[in-house]
């Protein structure tokens, strides 16, 4: 969507995805980054809690 349609801190937080069926989250909403970033953290802990306790 452009700024036109949507002002700031009014976009959407699912937006339907360009390709195929289904909803994304969009990266453009405050609430949308915090949950991309909180994902991308969880993701992160987790890989390096797996490599410690394989040592």
């Amino acid at each position: 969507m452009t700024p036109k349609h949507h002002p700031e801190n009014k976009e959407p937080l699912f937006v339907p995805k360009r390709f195929g069926f289904g909803i994304g989250i969009n990266w453009y909403n405050p609430v949308g980054q915090v949950i991309t970033i909180g994902i991308l953290l969880a993701v992160a802990a987790a890989v390096i809690v797996a490599l410690v306790q394989s040592r």
